[in-house]
């Protein structure tokens, strides 16, 4: 019994440790993410860029798709 709750334990730790982590780094990894965005010119890159991936797959869904009358 006693195997099984020391065995709980250290995975609930562990656990808490990974996530602790992930969060860390994820924010350090987006905090140099939007540096060097801002540093390039600010969120409109991004946003000019997947506009256009929008637009060239609405125009491919367009020509793929079968217009039916209604």
């Amino acid at each position: 019994m006693s195997n099984k709750s020391n065995l709980f334990k250290e995975g609930l730790i562990r656990g808490i440790g990974w996530a602790f982590g992930v969060t860390i780094g994820f924010v350090i990894i987006s905090t140099i993410l939007v540096i060097i965005l801002r540093s390039l010119g600010g969120l409109p890159v991004i946003g000019d860029w997947i506009a256009s991936v929008v637009e060239a797959t609405l125009s491919q869904l367009a020509k793929r798709t079968p217009v039916f009358p209604q």
